[in-house]
């Protein structure tokens, strides 16, 4: 489609992404509340923009500052220092398009990017910003074509553009998505002709990537050989493993061999030399040196069992009639999920080795489980516990047969008995305390309660020094707690006291629940000295947050606070906090904010900075996260680098930067750092998607915020091992059926990713929870990360008891997930409650 303006037709197009931050800052009309070059964080993904060599104070850019101030809902009257600068129409609109783009909100960046246009000359600078941030959008957009329209309208249109040069390289980038790698070979060469010593390295890589898809195979390695020459951060495997692949296909397998060879040197995964075993065996198959290929296959087999590629690889050495090692060829098929055969080979190993492990019978046993064949699994882990009482897995012999029988058969007396034998049998066992500690966890799954509190009570009475001790005592107490058992709970709350080795969380929990039972038993000031002492034990942990609130009769995340995100976030809290930096360091107050004149020129930064501008994130990530990892240990260099990033929007590398620097100046508890610094790790990002829906559905918008931090770390873009996506984790099948609900239009999965979308949805769902809990906070954010279905269950056995609910939980991440919650929601409260 096209789409016309004052100024002419533009069209539509795909890339990447984000937030051009760097187009305003080039602006003398709003320079006053820019920042500098942005850097990014070693210690995680990281992102960033490039701008002029000078630097700037203040801690966010226009359009986060205006978004802040506009949202805060505090009658607080805004000091002149804070206030923002006068924008022009155009202004507003291209920083409007700033926020949709990075709110991946296509439709909305570009209908703000047009109108920018509309309201700006053909010759300002801010015209030629929004012109590029509108092919930007298209090209995220995927409207590929419609991008390319308009980037060659700009070329035509601005010759002399102050953005030229970053309209050439999405020339040549858009070209070749769309298939004109001709065309996209004479714009790279022309980026690389006008603007050297830039990011050289990336874009022969792409120029080879162009020569690959043309079949030119042989120039392609002449790219890729001359991209691994220049200098880059970034991991050169992959660059290595492409030119071997296209020596391959030119039919030179002595130097893809010897690519191949370096690669599985250089990696320190052994997945990826199982990778390069397979593709140095494919090599040598087309070449036919079939001999050479088995010693290949051979090698992955023997030394990789984990490896998928290893799989293949023993499926290729069977086609060739090779024999392989039985036990070698089942832990091969096991891990790949293949478990029938995996079976079938552990049978046939053991038949003709009579002087064996263990490790056959595990194997097969979870096999046969894997299968359902669940008499046949049970029979193995017994040969284990049988026969092989000096192998190493004889004790998780013991622990897998508990588990399934209670697992898979609903047997939980069975499974309590089976492992309570053990620990009465072999009580001197270096696993009998794990493995009675498990069997009072299966009790209380059954809700056999006093086999539970007993079998907790003997790891703590009869195994007092071991690291579990504490934790068995504190646990046999909250079970005697449930059971109303108060003089018992009392005693296993201060035996677990005594028994404590260090941990300030487990020390805290057992005063807090002291305190409870003492609350219980009317005994107010005994009650109030137990949590005072978990406050001061550990303040800042879940457990002292918590009895500071029971100190002061209040439930979780109660009363709701008024919020002001501009509390911590303006430019008299950024003073303060630079002027203790700087008496902290003995150094001049002087622009502290700002990135260095070293830092702008270093080349880590100058990589990044243009790849992030232009939309080659993954890439830049791993630039700008060396530079940060080299000056982790520096905190005024971590604190620049931490606004940078805020005033980029690469939120995760603001908060990992802060964290460096806390660490670096002694910071270690955020509630008594300067609260600049801290609002850096606990920013109010994303803001202007997070105040409204909140609003919408009277929710806190600190329990959202502290919602993100902790499912995200508000990166937009991951994905969790459980298929969770986006800033909000929300899986799959949840996305579908709150799309349904919100009647979302033309939804697909991939949406997740996008944040207006994903925040949308998280809050819906929250607030669903919120109503099926009747507004108990706790269970609707158990219920958010484990189900409704589960938190029901908890729920009732904790009898509407807020801390109870959170020692019933009995899977470790919603309950790590809610303590952890909490403790970023006080920090945030710390900073944000007005």
């Amino acid at each position: 489609m096209l789409m016309s303006t004052k100024h002419g037709t533009l069209g539509a197009m795909k890339i990447h992404h984000y937030i051009w931050v760097c187009v305003v800052l080039t602006i003398a009309t709003v320079s006053c509340s820019q920042a500098p070059t942005v850097e990014i964080d070693q210690s995680e993904p990281s992102t960033t923009v490039d701008v002029e060599a000078t630097a700037t104070s203040p801690s966010t850019n226009i359009t986060e500052q205006n978004a802040i101030n506009s949202l805060n809902n505090s009658d607080t009257s805004t000091d002149a220092s804070t206030a923002p600068a006068t924008l022009t129409p155009a202004h507003e609109s291209i920083n409007a398009g700033q926020l949709a783009l990075r709110n991946s909100n296509w439709q909305a960046a570009i209908d703000s990017y047009i109108l920018a246009l509309d309201q700006s000359d053909e010759d300002d600078e801010i015209h030629l910003d929004a012109h590029l941030g509108l092919a930007h959008s298209y090209l995220r957009s995927k409207a590929m074509w419609t991008a390319l329209e308009t980037l060659e309208t700009f070329e035509a249109n601005h010759p002399t553009a102050h953005n030229m040069a970053d309209a050439i390289f999405l020339l040549g980038l858009t070209n070749h998505q769309v298939g004109n790698h001709t065309i996209a070979i004479q714009y790279f060469d022309q980026y690389l002709e006008q603007y050297p010593n830039m990011i050289d390295s990336y874009v022969l890589e792409l120029i080879g990537d162009a020569h690959r898809s043309l079949a030119k195979y042989s120039t392609s390695a002449d790219y890729y050989e001359s991209a691994i020459l220049k200098p880059r951060s970034t991991n050169i495997n992959f660059l290595l493993l492409d030119k071997a692949e296209v020596l391959q296909a030119a039919g030179k397998t002595p130097e893809s061999i010897t690519l191949f060879d370096l690669v599985a040197t250089n990696t320190k995964y052994d997945n990826t030399r199982a990778q390069m075993d397979y593709k140095r065996a494919q090599t040598m198959v087309a070449a036919n040196q079939i001999n050479t290929a088995i010693q290949y296959y051979k090698h992955a087999v023997n030394t990789y069992p984990e490896s998928y590629y290893s799989y293949l690889s023993l499926v290729e050495l069977l086609s060739y009639g090779t024999i392989v090692n039985e036990f070698q060829r089942g832990l091969i098929d096991y891990h790949a999920e293949q478990h029938t055969p995996a079976i079938l080979a552990f049978r046939r190993y053991l038949s003709t080795n009579p002087n064996h492990d263990a490790q056959a019978h595990y194997y097969m046993a979870l096999s046969y489980r894997n299968l359902d064949n669940i008499p046949a699994a049970k029979l193995h882990f017994q040969e284990i516990i049988d026969t092989h009482p000096d192998d190493p897995l004889w004790g998780e012999a013991w622990l897998e047969f508990a588990y399934t029988q209670w697992g898979w058969e609903d047997n939980y007396s069975g499974a309590v008995s089976k492992l309570r034998a053990m620990g009465s049998t072999y009580p001197k066992h270096s696993m009998a305390p794990e493995i009675l500690f498990y069997a009072a966890r299966i009790a209380e799954r059954g809700k056999y309660l006093d086999a539970a509190s007993d079998l907790w009570g003997q790891v703590a009475d009869n195994y007092p020094n071991t690291k579990l001790a504490s934790e068995a005592a504190f646990l046999s107490g909250i079970t005697f707690y449930r059971q109303d058992n108060f003089v018992e709970a009392e005693r296993r709350f201060s035996q677990s006291i005594d028994l404590n080795q260090g941990d300030d969380s487990q020390l805290s929990a057992s005063l807090l629940w002291l305190g409870k039972v003492h609350s219980n038993n009317g005994s107010t000031e005994l009650a109030e000295n137990a949590w005072v002492k978990a406050i001061d034990t550990d303040e800042s942990g879940y457990y002292g947050i918590r009895a500071k609130q029971m100190v002061n009769g209040n439930l979780p995340f109660h009363p709701t606070p008024n919020v002001n995100f501009t509390l911590a976030s303006n430019l008299e809290s950024q003073q303060k906090a630079e002027d203790w930096i700087a008496q902290h360091l003995g150094i001049q107050n002087k622009n502290l904010g700002g990135l260095s004149n070293k830092l702008m020129s270093d080349e880590l930064w100058i990589r990044g900075s243009t790849l992030w501008r232009l939309g080659q994130f993954e890439d830049a990530r791993e630039e700008l996260d060396n530079l940060s990892n080299n000056y982790k240990s520096d905190g005024l260099v971590s604190y620049q680098l931490s606004i940078a990033y805020k005033d980029l929007g690469y939120y995760y590398g603001a908060i990992w930067a802060a964290r460096y620097c806390m660490d670096a100046l002694g910071l270690y508890n955020n509630i008594d750092a300067p609260k600049f610094i801290t609002q850096l790790r606990y920013g109010p990002y994303y803001l202007d998607l997070i105040h409204p829906i909140s609003k919408q559905y009277d929710i806190d918008p600190l329990i959202v915020a502290s919602l993100i931090r902790q499912e995200s770390l508000y990166q937009g873009e991951v994905t969790s091992s459980a298929y969770a996506q986006g800033l909000m984790q929300v899986i799959p099948p949840t996305g579908d059926y709150i799309a349904r609900q919100l009647r979302w239009h033309n939804y697909q999965t991939a949406d997740l990713y996008r944040p207006h979308i994903n925040v949308a949805f998280g809050v819906y769902y929250l607030d669903e929870q919120l109503g099926i809990f009747n507004g108990n906070k706790y269970a609707a954010l158990s219920a958010y990360n484990a189900g409704p279905g589960n938190t029901s269950i908890w729920n009732k056995l904790a009898k509407n008891d807020y801390d109870l609910l959170v020692e019933i939980i009995r899977l470790d991440e919603p309950q790590e997930y809610i303590r952890r919650i909490a403790q970023h929601y006080s920090v945030y409260h710390h900073l944000y409650a007005d």
